[in-house]
């Protein structure tokens, strides 16, 4: 970790190019194609696993709480995904809506998420890395890396790092 003022950069490790993409009409393509989802999204392992599916609209009016969870839970993903909906926005900018799972819920940020859209959208030629995603919390993450053959290498995650919680655990909360 690299601390530059108020920006943070992570190294993060060596990611393997995507699979083919899986079918979204598998759990119930009349609730997809009216949301105006595609027919595919591309399942990628990023230390945890993703489901990268690109919209052509606007992120922001999409009924996350509605599509995300049968997406998360998806047959093709045994371990189940975190499930990114991703808007390319331009050759270097994406806007990026993840639904967690464990969470179950939309989250406002994931690093994981913006980087799983980032290489995703990089390999399918959608932008160029390094990549600026937009989060639903406002926050701007960036991705760099490169691609060679079937490997993500040089990945990083950089964005703002903010102080937003402080606590002090005394004894008694390590007693059991």
């Amino acid at each position: 970790v690299l601390f530059r003022s108020e920006t943070v950069t992570l190294a993060l490790p060596d990611v393997l190019a995507p699979s083919e993409p899986i079918a979204l009409s598998l759990i119930d393509p009349d609730r997809y194609a009216a949301a105006g989802l595609p027919p595919t999204g591309t399942p990628i392992h990023v230390g945890v696993p993703h489901l990268v599916v690109f919209v052509s609209d606007d992120v922001a009016g999409l009924p996350i709480d509605r599509v995300g969870p049968p997406l998360r839970r998806h047959a093709l993903l045994p371990e189940g995904a975190n499930v990114n909906f991703v808007r390319v926005a331009g050759p270097n900018r994406l806007d990026v809506r993840t639904w967690e799972r464990g969470v179950e819920a939309e989250t406002l940020s994931c690093g994981s998420g913006v980087v799983a859209s980032s290489l995703v959208a990089a390999q399918r030629g959608h932008v160029e890395l390094p990549v600026a995603c937009g989060t639903r919390g406002g926050v701007v993450l960036t991705v760099g890396g490169r691609i060679e053959r079937d490997l993500f290498t040089g990945i990083t995650l950089t964005g703002d790092g903010r102080e937003i919680y402080r606590a002090e655990l005394t004894e008694e909360a390590w007693k059991e």
